[in-house]
């Protein structure tokens, strides 16, 4: 087998690599949340949604990419059932 497959599918390297995920997650999270503040000062809802959006951009781009399609299909949605998994 692949010594990098083996590598990856090793427990704690996944667990350091979610780790390492979930931080960058946060980083982006912050700057979306310091950018939108210096943008709107007062306003602490769009800071939220900003910070949103930025760190988990990629789910809401798929979401309203399949509602402008029309293809509406709840079971690819991961809000709708989340993968559990490592």
């Amino acid at each position: 087998m692949d010594v990098g497959y083996k590598l990856a599918k090793f427990l704690p390297v996944k667990i350091i690599f979610s780790a390492m995920k979930e931080i960058y997650r946060c980083k982006k999270v912050y700057d979306g949340v310091t950018h939108a503040a210096k943008l709107y000062p007062n306003a602490y809802l769009i800071m939220i949604i900003i910070g949103t959006i930025k760190g988990n951009g990629a789910g809401f781009t798929r979401l309203f990419e399949r509602l402008i399609r029309g293809v509406w299909t709840p079971t690819v949605i991961e809000f709708m059932q989340p993968s559990l998994h490592l």
